[in-house]
């Protein structure tokens, strides 16, 4: 009786569009999502092998792959869960993410993009960790945000990369791993370097990306 009246009182209801008597993501919300195009670059998956402009801001990133593009249905569900707390929307993007892991060469951690203690206390949540563990990964804190930063979304161009020197610090552990690191949303591509860029500095052989957006496209 009391799930009766949950129901009656409390419908369920589409945490990206509203919709009453939905999923976390409704059907109609599902079927909007674009997906990023199918390319034949082995570095991206987006470009073209022969001339791919798409992962030319990756250095010491040596792979990515990303799901959906971020617009509509797909941008307001990473807003959603990130700034209204729905956190139930991780379990339906990190299930649209899963795929992604088909392509991935093998690998020996698994990262979430960290944030900053500071953001955290306030957030509540790191947003890439609840992607992970919805993915069915086991993330390892081999990575560490030393450095309160401004949100990417705030700055553009070169801020970005200024805005995130010496951000990132990453343990010794990670000498000799192969190392997944995962988030919500690339942009520039900034923030994955960055984290690329200190896992290779202690070590790391090998660095991987999955997101479950990517805000823009070249080709």
């Amino acid at each position: 009786m009391l799930h009766a009246l949950e129901q009656i009182l409390l419908p369920p209801r589409c945490l990206v569009c509203g919709s009453i008597g939905q999923e976390e993501i409704c059907n109609d919300c599902m079927e909007s999502i674009v997906p990023v195009p199918e390319g034949t670059c082995p570095k991206c998956g987006i470009g073209d092998i022969r001339s791919c402009t798409e992962c030319d801001w990756m250095g010491s990133l040596d792979w990515l792959r990303v799901a959906a593009r971020y617009e509509g249905a797909a941008g307001r569900a990473v807003r959603n869960l990130k700034f209204q707390r729905h956190l139930e929307l991780a379990s339906p993007i990190g299930k649209m993410m899963k795929p992604l892991l088909a392509d991935v060469p093998e690998f020996d951690a698994v990262i979430p993009v960290p944030i900053h203690w500071a953001r955290l206390s306030v957030r509540g949540f790191n947003q890439a960790a609840l992607l992970a563990r919805a993915m069915g990964l086991a993330p390892l804190p081999l990575l560490v945000r030393v450095k309160p930063t401004r949100p990417q979304t705030q700055i553009s161009g070169r801020e970005r990369l200024v805005n995130l020197e010496q951000a990132f610090r990453s343990r010794s552990e990670a000498r000799g791993f192969r190392v997944l690191v995962v988030d919500d949303v690339v942009t520039s591509g900034s923030t994955m370097e960055a984290c690329a860029s200190a896992l290779k500095s202690a070590g790391a052989s090998w660095i991987g990306g999955v997101a479950f957006a990517k805000t823009q496209f070249h080709t």
